[in-house]
């Protein structure tokens, strides 16, 4: 629930007036005329959501579900001596239920915006595909986790969900987008099951760890993801189920040691995955984002602290050794760094004897295409025989299309993980096993370039 304000109120209301100041209350916030809407506000929302604000509100849900469209349904309720009216607003892109909440003298006191279903999307999803919760525990923590199966076929395969950098949820949420959440469902209708679950960092971000988190790669990546396949071996449904590893980001930049290390593996996917050092792509990122407009004197003096942390990520080694404190890019935790300086993934992955599909985006600032480069020109030089290669060139690093250069502005706007990327996973998933779901069949090496 997205929750802007709720206050105490009490005794009856004008059931007629409120519905109108609710139905106009649309009117005014899709006009930009809120000062309307303000002035019927009691003293407590008034006193804590101005004009601006509430102008600004309506703008980003706009951003995130795109154009208003229409009221599609008023329920008007009573509750604790509140009258509660409820409009579910349809967007360009979504529903979304906007209720407003009356005191007794028809003001309000409370406004509310929460995601909505409407009632036949959701029994659709409910007829093609569960989800279930479940959990798995490594390490002593338990970790809450979703395990999603389709429900009109017997599942082919079932893969597990990798994050990227950062506390993610099991649903990788970036914004307003759930990409895991939107890629379990999309290949649950390819007759594909997923597992996904809270990330380690996320658990310990919300008080959910007993004592100090460790920050090495291997325990906030590494480790739960091994842990995870295992679980999924041990689901008597799944069981005799081919296993994908499908990292993204810094999940996928780890997916080939996840896969060496478990004996639950038996395929990996990509996306997103850099082959260079993370601070090198931390360094270009920063060029990438300052660049527009020309650099100016203190843009070129960021840029040049930031080769300088590069650097010191290069020489960390030399610097424990010394006992000397230096400063870091993204984070000053030597741990981490450390851990990512003893992991060469391009020596990782072509140990493996395994499938591998490798899914970059062309508009992607954060994995550039030189990174997908350098997987081809070195995976398909490995005595692994299995593996495919595609470039989408119109989507972002969230595998979101779009046709403009994307920034970080961009995932603050909901959208949607690309079909045609995910039926391409899906596809090569399904066709690299036969029938009976023993031995992986053997396919030549294969790059894809697609608009996506």
């Amino acid at each position: 629930m997205i929750m802007l304000l709720s206050l105490n109120i009490t005794n009856a209301q004008t059931d007629s007036v409120c519905i109108d100041i609710a139905s106009k209350s649309v009117v005014w916030l899709n006009t930009d005329n809120v000062e309307n809407l303000c002035l019927k506000y009691d003293k407590a929302v008034a006193a804590k959501l101005s004009a601006k604000t509430t102008s600004y509100i309506w703008k980003q849900i706009e951003s995130q579900y795109g154009d208003f469209v229409e009221v599609d349904t008023l329920v008007v309720s009573a509750s604790e001596g509140s009258l509660i009216v409820d409009q579910v607003l349809e967007f360009k892109d979504n529903y979304l239920k906007y209720r407003l909440s009356f005191d007794s003298e028809n003001k309000i006191s409370g406004i509310f915006f929460i995601p909505y279903r409407t009632a036949a999307a959701a029994l659709e999803s409910t007829k093609i595909f569960e989800e279930t919760k479940c959990s798995f525990i490594n390490d002593g923590i338990e970790f809450p986790s979703i395990l999603c199966t389709p429900k009109k076929q017997k599942s082919k395969a079932v893969v597990i969900l990798v994050h990227g950098s950062g506390p993610n949820d099991m649903d990788e949420t970036i914004g307003p987008n759930k990409i895991f959440k939107q890629i379990a469902n999309k290949l649950a209708k390819q007759g594909i099951a997923s597992l996904r679950y809270d990330k380690r960092s996320y658990l310990a971000q919300q008080a959910k760890l007993d004592g100090k988190l460790l920050t090495d790669i291997n325990h906030i990546v590494v480790s739960d993801a091994i842990a995870a396949a295992k679980f999924a071996y041990s689901i008597d449904s799944l069981e005799y189920l081919p296993r994908i590893i499908v990292g993204h980001s810094l999940g996928a930049y780890l997916a080939p040691r996840i896969a060496l290390l478990s004996a639950n593996v038996d395929a990996v996917v990509m996306l997103a995955a850099n082959a260079r050092p993370l601070e090198d792509l931390i360094l270009e990122q920063y060029k990438y984002l300052l660049a527009p407009d020309g650099y100016t004197k203190a843009e070129k003096k960021e840029i040049k602290a930031i080769k300088k942390k590069v650097k010191n990520v290069k020489k960390l080694e030399k610097y424990i050794a010394r006992g000397k404190t230096v400063e870091l890019p993204l984070t000053n935790d030597p741990v981490f760094w450390q851990s990512l300086n003893e992991y060469n993934p391009l020596s990782t992955i072509s140990k493996l004897q395994m499938p591998i599909l490798i899914m970059q985006g062309g508009r992607d600032y954060q994995v550039s295409r030189e990174d997908f480069r350098i997987w081809h020109s070195n995976v398909v030089n490995s005595i692994n025989m299995d593996q495919t290669f595609v470039f989408y060139s119109s989507l972002n690093h969230l595998f979101i299309k779009g046709n403009s250069p994307s920034y970080p502005q961009e995932y603050n706007k909901k959208g949607e993980v690309s079909e045609v990327m995910i039926r391409d996973m899906a596809d090569w998933i399904k066709s690299i096993w036969d029938s009976n779901y023993s031995e992986p069949k053997l396919k030549r090496k294969v790059t894809h370039l697609r608009k996506g």
